[in-house]
């Protein structure tokens, strides 16, 4: 059976666009006047992300969790800009410690300071940077298919593999910058 609305095929009784039900209801997720039906499909947790509701998850991954949502080039920049802002802090550090005893506490400060405001700000601003990626994602994809609706269903907003590749790209850039030195 197809969907009165949309036009498309009908999954276990459910229009998967606007959220029509074979007997005329119509269910609360799906409006059709709602702009977020397309990436509540495309990523089931939406919700979740959209009320930043795993903070912890994107404290403890930092950068990773750009890959882990299938982001794996915005995690690579991430990361390599959070790099390069550790290695001014590093030496920042490095030169209060030489300045004298008094710097010492300074120094820890600092770092201490840089570390959790990274993260705060990875708690912060992950889940809507990843959202609006997604929704670039959706477009590009609306675009090249006009059966987008099962892509949508079948994509899997999280990946171990993206994560494995993301570390994999730490190792090799770890290896070139030992070189280097």
């Amino acid at each position: 059976m197809e969907c009165p609305r949309c036009n498309i095929e009908l999954e276990n009784g459910i229009c998967l666009k606007c959220g029509f039900v074979e007997d005329g209801q119509q269910i609360e997720q799906f409006k059709k006047n709602d702009k977020y039906t397309d990436i509540r499909i495309y990523n089931l947790d939406f919700e979740e992300m959209n009320t930043n509701q795993n903070k912890f998850v994107n404290f403890l991954m930092g950068p990773l969790y750009f890959s882990f949502r299938n982001h794996l080039i915005v995690g690579t920049i991430i990361s390599i800009l959070a790099y390069l802002v550790l290695m001014f802090e590093i030496r920042l550090t490095n030169y209060f410690l030489t300045i004298g005893t008094l710097c010492t506490l300074l120094a820890f400060f600092n770092i201490t300071f840089y570390i959790v405001l990274n993260r705060v700000l990875y708690m912060a601003f992950s889940n809507p940077i990843c959202i609006a990626l997604d929704k670039i994602k959706i477009k590009r994809i609306k675009k090249h298919n006009k059966n987008y609706i099962d892509k949508f269903v079948n994509h899997n907003a999280k990946s171990i593999l993206t994560l494995l590749i993301q570390i994999l790209i730490y190792i090799i850039i770890a290896i070139f910058i030992l070189k280097i030195r």
